[in-house]
């Protein structure tokens, strides 16, 4: 389920209740950039994450809980430049950092999707959120790594 101006706080809040109501065989969270688009810190946003990813494993064990990396915004848009890339880019390593000692399932598909100016303008309608073309080359990312064990990519 996405949800617009969704923070780590906003998801931490509803997300428990959504995923007992809803019992999903698993969850695929991608949350942060409006965190750091509110002036938060990479690692206030690293540490909040990591603790929202380990609360919901801990909500079901059977669950599988995968964390995306957050996509930088891109240079055209209406939200282009919402978070500077050198914090999503801090932002993520330290949590690939943290999450590699907790065992969590991390899906870093920012070098992927991106280069060093950002999301790339073909995959994007806003600057931040995936279009059409995006959305096909994150299905096929998480279809590849969703039919055999979870992998965890990174930069």
């Amino acid at each position: 389920m996405a949800v617009a101006w969704a923070t780590i706080d906003w998801t931490a809040k509803y997300q428990p209740d959504m995923t007992g109501e809803l019992q999903p065989s698993r969850i695929i969270l991608a949350v942060g950039e409006n965190d750091l688009r509110a002036g938060a810190s990479p690692s206030k946003t690293a540490a909040k994450l990591l603790a929202l990813a380990e609360c919901l494993e801990a909500i079901g064990r059977e669950v599988g809980v995968i964390v995306l990396a957050i996509l930088p915004p891109a240079r055209v848009g209406e939200l282009s430049r919402s978070a500077s890339m050198s914090r999503v880019f801090e932002t993520n390593r330290q949590f690939l950092e943290r999450a590699a000692n907790y065992g969590l399932t991390v899906i870093d598909h920012s070098l992927l999707f991106s280069s060093r100016d950002g999301l790339a303008d073909r995959l994007t309608y806003d600057g931040l959120h995936l279009n059409a073309a995006g959305r096909v080359l994150l299905d096929n990312l998480l279809y590849s790594g969703l039919a055999s064990s979870p992998t965890e990519y990174g930069n």
